[in-house]
C-alpha cells in the first residue's frame, strides 16, 4: 500500500454513481486530510454502474496518485454492493466507508481514527441535519423505529459513513447473504461501538440518487433480512379475524333466533368483507416477499460484477 510508514493503514472505501461533476473536488478534499494524517493509505473507488465519465476521472486522478484504485461493476447494482465491494478490496488496519459528495466530511476522519485507537472497533456517524425536510425525518425515524421493534437490536438514524477494524472488516465480508443491510449487520455482529455526530455539509455538486422508490426498497430489505415478525403478525392478524367473524356470526344468530328478526344493512358485511380480503392479501404480500428472497438467496448468482479495475485489486477478504 503506498505512502508513509506509520503504525496504522488507512482505506477509504468511496461508492460513486454519476459522480463525474464532483469526483475531482472530492479527492483534492480527502487527500488533504489523509496527507495531514501522515499514514499509510488507499483509496477505493466503486463505480456503481456510472453513466457518465465518473470512473475515467478517477483512473485519471490515479495516474499520479498510486494510492487511488478502482472498480467498475458492469451494471447498477446499488449502493450496498459498492460498499461491500469496496470492504473485500480493503486492505486497511482501518476501514472508512464515505460517499462522494461531501456530505459525510473528511474532516472526521481524524476524530473517527482517534475513537479506534481508545479501542473501538466501530465508528459509526449520526447525522444532525436541521434542513432534512420532516417529511425525510419522520419516515426516516418511523423507519428505525419499526425496524428496531421487529428485530430485537438498537440502532439509531446512522449514516454509511463510519469506521471499522480489520478484523470487523474480515467478520461483515464472511457473511453470504444477497441482500445486504449494512447499517443492520454492523449493529448485529456486536463489538465496541461509538458514535459521533455531525452535521453534513451542502451539496456542491450534483444530486441525490436516492429516490422514495429506493429508500422504500432499502426498508424493506432492511426489515425482512433481520426479522420473521412480520410474517407471525400473520397467526395474530388470523386470531383476530377468526374471533371478529365468530362474534359476528353468534350475533346474527342470536338476532335471527332470539329476536326473530334479521341484519340491517350490508354496507357493514361490505366493509368487514373489504377488511378481511384486503389483509389477506396484505399477509401473502408479505409470505411472497421472504419467498422471494430464500428463492434469490438459493440461486447463488455472484452479489455484484465487476467490468474493470484499476491499480493493485484484489480481494482480501474470503
Amino acid at each position: 500500500m503506498p505512502g508513509r510508514s506509520t503504525q496504522y493503514t488507512v482505506s477509504i472505501v468511496v461508492p460513486m454513481f454519476n459522480e463525474a461533476d464532483g469526483i475531482e473536488h472530492f479527492y483534492s478534499v480527502l487527500k488533504k486530510e489523509l496527507d495531514r494524517l501522515k499514514c499509510v493509505h488507499e483509496i477505493i473507488f466503486v463505480d456503481d454502474g456510472s453513466i457518465d465519465d465518473s470512473f475515467e476521472k478517477v483512473r485519471q486522478i490515479a495516474a499520479s496518485d498510486a494510492s487511488v484504485k478502482g472498480i467498475q461493476f458492469s451494471r447498477n447494482f446499488g449502493h450496498q454492493m459498492a460498499l461491500f465491494a469496496g470492504l473485500k478490496m480493503a486492505a486497511g488496519d482501518y476501514i472508512i466507508m464515505m460517499d462522494a459528495d461531501l456530505q459525510h466530511p473528511p474532516r472526521l476522519i481524524p476524530e473517527l481514527i482517534r475513537h479506534a485507537q481508545t479501542g473501538y472497533d466501530i465508528v459509526y456517524t449520526i447525522r444532525k441535519d436541521d434542513e432534512t425536510g420532516f417529511l425525510k425525518k419522520s419516515t426516516s425515524s418511523l423507519f428505525y423505529a419499526v425496524f428496531n421493534f421487529l428485530s430485537g437490536l438498537k440502532i439509531c438514524n446512522t449514516a454509511d459513513f463510519r469506521l471499522i477494524t480489520r478484523t470487523v472488516c474480515n467478520t461483515i465480508t464472511s457473511i453470504d447473504e444477497r441482500d445486504i443491510f449494512l447499517r443492520g449487520l454492523f449493529c448485529w455482529i456486536g463489538f465496541r461501538q461509538a458514535g459521533i455526530e455531525y452535521k453534513p455539509d451542502k451539496r456542491k455538486y450534483g444530486t441525490t440518487k436516492y429516490t422514495f422508490k429506493k429508500m422504500l426498497r432499502f426498508a424493506l430489505i432492511g426489515i425482512t433480512s433481520f426479522s420473521i415478525k412480520p410474517i407471525r403478525l400473520s397467526l395474530f392478524l388470523c386470531i383476530a379475524a377468526i374471533m371478529i367473524a365468530v362474534f359476528y356470526s353468534g350475533y346474527a344468530l342470536y338476532v335471527k333466533l332470539v329476536l326473530d328478526s334479521a341484519i340491517q344493512g350490508w354496507t357493514s358485511i361490505l366493509i368487514l368483507n373489504s377488511l378481511f380480503f384486503a389483509g389477506v392479501f396484505m399477509l401473502l404480500g408479505i409470505i411472497g416477499e421472504y419467498i422471494g428472497k430464500i428463492h434469490m438467496e438459493t440461486k447463488k448468482r455472484p452479489l455484484y460484477i465487476i467490468s474493470n479495475t484499476f491499480g493493485d485489486i484484489q480481494e482480501k477478504n474470503n
